[in-house]
């Protein structure tokens, strides 16, 4: 019995009610496999991968609009208040949300080598640098500005 209207919960329900929620979170792509598509953990995806993008779904990874028309939510990584509409050849970029279409899309990048996670990169070499000398900072940002693709 749950103790109803006295705002406790067992100690059990919490750490299950966290776990679901964890499961919840995690991201997922559906991939082509074997000529069918299924839902795959996304950390599991490779450059080249055949990826299914649509509406309400996260992008999971940098992916290239193979045919078609989405429009996307990039709000995130770039601050844009308006959704972008990608045609084909378009890179959609893991982070952000599509909100009308679906399309099939090539995935080209995956976890640190994402736009997300080249940014994630900058910012840890700056946290890092706080303490170095500037000349020093200002080299390796050069270095890691250098992969990104604007």
């Amino acid at each position: 019995m749950l103790p109803a209207g006295r705002g406790l919960t067992p100690p059990w329900l919490a750490v299950l009610l966290l776990l679901l929620l964890q499961a919840s979170l995690k991201p997922v792509a559906h991939v082509k496999r074997d000529g069918k598509f299924i839902t795959l953990d996304a950390a599991l995806l490779v450059p080249g991968d055949l990826v299914l993008l649509g509406a309400g779904g996260a992008v999971p990874a940098d992916c290239l609009v193979n045919e078609g028309q989405i429009d996307v939510d990039q709000a995130a990584l770039t601050g844009e208040s308006l959704p972008v509409t990608m045609f084909e050849g378009d890179g959609a970029k893991m982070g952000s949300t599509v909100v009308r279409g679906e399309v099939e899309a090539t995935v080209e990048a995956t976890g640190a080598n994402t736009f997300f996670g080249k940014t994630a990169a900058l910012l840890q070499v700056r946290e890092a640098s706080a303490s170095q000398p500037a000349s020093l900072l200002v080299s390796q940002a050069v270095s890691h500005a250098s992969d990104l693709v604007w």
